[in-house]
């Protein structure tokens, strides 16, 4: 007999870098996120962006030299991206400056900055995904922006948008999960000595006053991993993704009767990270989230993400 309402769906075993990266934040928002597949109903006009962006950076490393017809390509990819989740353009100043007006700015500047730095970079892959072993019971999916190759070697150029610039954004990118998983799939494809590793390629996006829609500025961040820190890195993974499945086997087991639950315990230092936790209110409220979790919330709709669904244009397994 079930002990619990929870229906175990495949998509809760399988992991990748963004799910391995909310349970190392909070494994209570983890439960709520990708146990239960609680979303908001509502885009996130961080990650619409974000995404549309992402058009237009493939555009853009497919078709250098970066030319004025180029840009205006690349920002009609973007516009057609972002009009999915936001069709009405009259709306566009409450989102600024995460906006097609800004990102056809923004496109115009990267095309400038980085145009000579561009000029001996080959695209080899846009867009790949797939999934990539780190021991014998344990496999990490993943999707890499572009694979490049220039007289450093063989790199994987990630695009990234943000809101601030500032140490704490360049630093991020050193040790987490997903950079790790880039480099350890560079090195599963070439040769060591031709890898030269990941490079974040960041965009920021700062709000600007009323009489000004902002402005954008770039950087670019390396990433990189020797194999000492490589095994660092699998190790540590590989830990983390048990401590995933230690804590799916357990919410299974526990009951609804339970005064507590054990499994995915709540992180309270990451209540207030970013713009807050939008589970905080049931943080509060629930010892045993599993009496109360049987209808979605009202602003909340459920989707299991599965990173395997996830559109590319080559899968390997590696």
């Amino acid at each position: 007999m079930p002990k619990n309402s929870l229906i175990e769906v495949p998509q809760w075993h399988i992991y990748d870098s963004t799910k391995i990266a909310c349970y190392q934040e909070c494994p209570r928002k983890y439960f709520y996120n990708y146990i239960l597949g609680w979303i908001s109903e509502l885009p996130n006009v961080h990650l619409v962006h974000g995404r549309a962006w992402h058009k237009a950076m493939e555009y853009m490393t497919l078709n250098y030299p970066y030319t004025p017809k180029i840009i205006n390509e690349a920002h009609g990819l973007y516009l057609l991206d972002y009009s999915i989740d936001f069709p009405n353009r009259e709306t566009d100043v409450d989102r600024a400056p995460k906006i097609p007006p800004m990102a056809l700015t923004g496109l115009a500047g990267y095309g400038a900055e980085f145009l000579d730095e561009d000029a001996s970079a080959k695209a080899i892959y846009t867009e790949i995904g797939g999934s990539v072993m780190l021991d014998a019971d344990t496999f990490v999916h993943f999707k890499i922006d572009s694979i490049l190759q220039d007289s450093r070697g063989y790199f994987s150029r990630e695009h990234k948008t943000g809101s601030r610039l500032d140490d704490k954004w360049r630093m991020k990118w050193k040790m987490i999960t997903q950079t790790g998983t880039y480099n350890h799939v560079l090195y599963c494809l070439y040769p060591e000595n031709e890898v030269w590793g990941v490079e974040i390629n960041g965009s920021i996006w700062h709000k600007g006053s009323k009489k000004s829609a902002g402005e954008v500025v770039f950087e670019r961040v390396p990433a990189r991993r020797k194999i000492d820190m490589m095994e660092n890195w699998r190790v540590q993974t590989i830990s983390w993704v048990q401590s995933i499945k230690r804590d799916t086997e357990k919410v299974i087991e526990t009951s609804e009767n339970a005064i507590v639950l054990e499994a995915f315990r709540q992180n309270p230092g990451d209540c207030t990270s970013y713009f807050g936790c939008k589970y905080f209110d049931y943080c509060i409220a629930w010892a045993n989230p599993l009496r109360s979790c049987q209808e979605v919330p009202i602003g909340f709709k459920q989707e299991h993400w599965d990173p395997t669904a996830v559109e590319v244009h080559q899968k390997f397994v590696l």
